[in-house]
């Protein structure tokens, strides 16, 4: 009997080195499968976040009033909500349920909830405030387009909606398009403007970009990796993962930044959906679309000129036309642009549109002053000069 409880003491002890052994070796092999992000300064997510702290056209928290309506919970005000993995999870299943994007909690997407919800929750409030001037324009363009409208949470994604974003890779704009993509889709690019950073014609080109991608891949997290990385990068990682379509099964296989991407993607949805049970409430945003609208330029116009004859901010002028790249609309034959400004503005353009190609401004003006001067002195020394060879 002594020996019979020996042996099974042994065997048990066996089982147990035997299972922790297996255990090791599936945990080992989860790792593997799935490494947890980390995220480094030089990530272009959180870059393009950090860019919002100097882009000048918030004006203020949303009021008092407002917020306390938002404010269900009945926070303080410095009060920073964090949730559990199941709650977590929970949340971003019900959005799974309405969406075609195949939404999934896991730990790369808490990193960058934590990124947008704790950690950068200022800006993130800033952004909150810069999409209730986009989305309307993005929404209905992806409904005309009949993509789906949780899309327009990728442009926070790409630029953090900062309409000037440029990316280390000369990435432009909102949507964030490279020189040869925007070329693809007839966004043109001078030395005075960038169709790249023009809201209304980069949304145009980005719902374009976004068909063109699922025809070939027909999974939106494969459309959302390859709108990032390129469809070459997205169909590398495809074949070195023996030909399976699943993001986080290829993931591995995808450039560092666009491991990042799917991820911050969902947690962004997630973010947005539920800013105000995370104490997040927009920072206003100084204009709104429904209340700008566009005049043709027929001559060459400078920021500076309209600011100075119509009494409007060159913040504002810069904010709402952010293709101009240098302040400068110009005018060629037989090409002309749009220029926006505030409904209130609109009819003082029309009215006074053939003055406004003419008006001079101070700078204008001291310039005029300083070159008659120039002129004046070079006129003396020629003068002088004729003189002296006279006398000689």
């Amino acid at each position: 009997m002594k020996h019979l409880k020996i042996l099974l003491t042994i065997l048990f002890l066996a089982f147990q080195v035997l299972n922790f052994t297996l255990s090791a070796q599936n945990k080992d092999s989860i790792s593997s499968e799935f490494t947890p992000l980390v995220l480094l300064k030089d990530n272009p997510i959180v870059a393009a976040l950090d860019s919002l702290a100097a882009l000048k056209c918030s004006e203020k928290f949303c009021s008092t009033t407002s917020t306390k309506n938002l404010n269900t919970s009945k926070y303080s005000p410095e009060f920073v909500p964090v949730f559990s993995d199941s709650i977590y999870n929970l949340r971003i299943a019900k959005l799974n349920a309405k969406s075609p994007f195949g939404l999934v909690y896991n730990e790369d997407v808490k990193t960058f909830i934590d990124l947008y919800a704790v950690k950068k929750r200022y800006l993130t409030s800033k952004m909150m405030g810069l999409a209730d001037y986009y989305f309307p324009l993005f929404e209905e363009y992806l409904d005309k387009y009949q993509l789906p409208l949780e899309l327009k949470y990728l442009a926070i994604v790409e630029s953090a909606l900062n309409p000037v974003a440029k990316s280390s890779a000369a990435a432009v704009g909102l949507w964030q398009f490279i020189y040869s993509t925007g070329k693809m889709y007839d966004l043109k690019v001078s030395s005075y403007v960038d169709e790249r950073s023009d809201p209304l014609k980069e949304t145009i080109a980005a719902c374009e970009h976004f068909r063109d991608l699922y025809s070939i891949y027909k999974d939106w997290s494969l459309v959302l990796a390859a709108y990032n990385s390129g469809p070459g990068n997205v169909n590398k990682a495809i074949r070195k993962a023996n030909g399976d379509m699943d993001f986080w099964k290829i993931k591995k296989f995808l450039p560092r930044e666009t491991q990042s991407y799917v991820p911050a993607f969902i947690a962004v949805n997630y973010v947005m959906n539920y800013a105000t049970e995370h104490n997040l409430y927009p920072v206003a945003c100084k204009y709104f679309s429904y209340d700008t609208d566009t005049v043709t330029v027929k001559q060459k116009l400078t920021f500076e000129q309209i600011s100075e004859a119509m009494n409007v901010s060159l913040e504002e002028i810069t904010f709402l036309n952010p293709c101009y790249k240098k302040g400068i609309i110009p005018a060629y034959d037989n090409e002309t642009y749009l220029l926006t400004l505030s409904k209130k503005d609109i009819g003082y353009f029309v009215t006074n549109e053939t003055s406004l190609y003419q008006f001079k401004t101070k700078a204008m003006l001291e310039e005029e002053v300083l070159l008659a001067e120039k002129q004046k002195e070079i006129k003396k020394t020629t003068l002088f000069k004729n003189k002296k060879t006279k006398i000689i």
